[in-house]
């Protein structure tokens, strides 16, 4: 490599350790208490086996080679599941976001955003060239401030339930602001679906009277223990997002064995309302011995407020046999560094008691 450019690739990372904030890949330690990852539901510890002959190989993009009747079917299936009239698989969640929000705006239109979306929704909106305007979190006075100056389409986006702060999106509202500004609606369900609603169908199931969602993204990488996501929508937007969408289109598609498995997972969703039920409770028992929390979720952010003492706490925590992380700047905004509780249906009371007896000061 060119001696200057490695100088100064170097140094960015020495700056980013003089921060405390240097990031570095660490085996997950799977013998540990988990409270970390975002298997709410234990999915990823089970075993799906797909009982017919299949096509495990991907050979192509959809639009060359890797379409099959089988995936389109399980494209309906999903479709039907969460009651919308087309769906669309990605291979990541982050893939779907940035494609989404690339190809949905044009430049002279408008997106405006929960300043706590995601950073794919983030870079998504940078390479639509559209106008964008952040709002503050879950504010809907600051929403409408932002669209009432806002020109072209306008497209409004939000998660249901935010992945930092385990916050839930107050989307009827959201909604009634969109209906009275003609703007279409953008919904990421990654932290909610297979949790909420009837059957896992996700928080937007329960709002069946909303008039201006335009797309929902459902990601398989939580809850279902997996990976990937879909878009769903009207058959138009799925055309569309065949044609314009860049990141579903210039890249290798799903194999036929990872939509099969992904639906055996789906099937599973359908009757998981013991382990839903197991979450709540244990929700409800972490707030009742942490009464600072805001979160109503799986998601209980513990604010630490610098990036050194989150790094001493997650180190604490590891001696002691928990897996949790440490959330820093530039994640996080400067002075709400957090450890991130991520609560499961396997975990216990008697986990919980320790955990909190180890961080409650």
């Amino acid at each position: 490599m060119n001696n200057k450019i490695s100088a100064q690739l170097e140094e960015k990372l020495l700056q980013q350790e003089k921060n405390n904030n240097l990031r570095t890949l660490k085996v997950f330690n799977t013998e540990n208490i988990d409270f970390s990852s975002n298997d709410y539901l234990g999915f990823a510890k089970r075993e799906f086996s797909i009982e017919k002959e299949i096509n495990s190989k991907t050979v192509g993009s959809r639009l060359i080679a890797g379409t099959t009747e089988e995936i389109l079917n399980i494209e309906k299936k999903i479709a039907d599941f969460h009651q919308y009239e087309s769906a669309l698989l990605f291979p990541s969640g982050y893939m779907a976001n940035l494609g989404l929000l690339q190809c949905i705006a044009n430049k002279g239109d408008t997106i405006v955003y929960d300043e706590l979306c995601h950073a794919s929704i983030r870079d998504g909106i940078r390479l639509s060239f559209a106008n964008a305007y952040s709002f503050s979190h879950n504010s809907i006075e600051d929403l409408e401030r932002k669209i009432s100056k806002s020109v072209g389409t306008i497209y409004v986006v939000t998660e249901l339930v935010f992945s930092m702060d385990g916050t839930l999106a107050p989307i009827e509202e959201i909604d009634l602001v969109c209906q009275k500004y003609g703007a279409a609606l953008l919904i990421d369900e990654a932290h909610s679906v297979g949790i909420y609603g009837e059957q896992g169908r996700g928080v937007l199931s329960n709002h069946k009277n909303l008039q201006n969602v335009l797309a929902v993204v459902y990601t398989y990488g939580k809850a279902f223990g997996y990976s990937g996501a879909s878009i769903c929508g009207s058959k138009v937007l799925t055309d569309y997002l065949v044609n314009f969408c860049r990141s579903f289109i210039y890249t290798t598609g799903v194999s036929e064995a990872y939509a099969l498995e992904l639906w055996s997972r789906y099937e599973a969703m359908q009757s998981a309302d013991g382990e839903r039920s197991d979450l709540m409770e244990l929700i409800q028992y972490f707030r009742s011995l942490y009464p600072k929390s805001k979160s109503h979720t799986a998601i209980q952010p513990i604010i630490i407020g610098d990036n050194l003492r989150c790094l001493a706490k997650e180190e604490l925590l590891l001696e002691e046999g928990f897996n949790v992380k440490a959330i820093r700047k530039p994640t996080v905004k400067e002075g709400t560094e957090r450890l991130r509780i991520s609560l499961h249906s396997y975990n216990t009371k008697e986990e919980i008691n320790k955990l909190l007896g180890l961080l409650v000061e």
